[in-house]
């Protein structure tokens, strides 16, 4: 009996690896995010995907609230796995990281055409966050914009305005109900399109401009981020399967 049980506990890692690997995603497009059929998509889940078919793993990918996919990897119930997470020293307690997935570029900020042309001469936004009347900047809640920006926003209290998602705070910046809007690059590119063909009704036809300042350091990195009961075999195939960085 003693043999049996043991001979279970050898195999099980690699009979566990054979079952489709949950994968949580949120929406953050254009990383990932759910497309208008109902289907997972983006360019960084799509680089996961076709990297673990190569590799021969099996997943299934699933949209999650951003709190509840946190919560899972740090409940550690089952085996999961969430695209595109930063790693800090809180989140090495309870989870499990693969090899970097990608390096965000730097922070950009969207704005106003008559907004930057105000600030023009400004080369660092801890000049422009600290000046004794600084501009409104709406950021996304519950967001984590690294560590230089989270400290000057946090500096900043009732300047700063809060939305549900980065679409809302664009939205805000529009109507200028605020100034300064931080995001990827990659993402005020797709948003530019989708404030252009999806205009909110009575929204001013403005375009946004594209603010870069100095003292932006280099993007995150992003990672799938695991529950502790992914086994090591499947984090090694993980690891063997995704690209290093250099080759994306």
């Amino acid at each position: 009996m003693l043999k049996r049980a043991f001979l279970l506990l050898a195999i099980s890692p690699m009979a566990w690896a054979a079952e489709p690997l949950t994968i949580t995603y949120i929406e953050k497009p254009p990383y990932y995010y759910t497309d208008e059929r109902g289907l997972p998509a983006g360019f960084l889940l799509q680089r996961v995907r076709q990297a673990l078919s190569k590799g021969g793993l099996s997943a299934v990918y699933v949209a999650r609230p951003a709190r509840r996919a946190l919560e899972e990897i740090r409940v550690n119930a089952f085996p999961v796995c969430s695209i595109g997470w930063f790693m800090n020293d809180e989140r090495r307690g309870f989870a499990r990281f693969s090899r970097p997935l990608h390096r965000d570029q730097p922070i950009v900020f969207a704005s106003l055409p008559e907004h930057v042309a105000h600030w023009s001469g400004i080369a660092r936004v801890s000049e422009l966050l600290t000046r004794p009347a600084p501009p409104r900047v709406g950021v996304v809640d519950g967001f984590v914009y690294g560590a230089p920006l989270d400290a000057l926003l946090q500096g900043m209290g009732a300047d700063v305005d809060r939305s549900s998602d980065v679409l809302q705070a664009l939205r805000k910046l529009q109507f200028q109900r605020v100034e300064l809007v931080p995001l990827n690059p990659e993402e005020l590119d797709y948003y530019q399109h989708v404030l252009r063909v999806s205009p909110q009704a009575n929204a001013p036809k403005v375009a946004l401009a594209r603010l870069t300042f100095t003292d932006m350091p280099p993007g995150n990195l992003r990672y799938l981020m695991c529950s502790k009961q992914v086994p090591d075999a499947v984090m090694t195939q993980l690891d063997s399967a995704l690209p290093p960085l250099s080759a994306q």
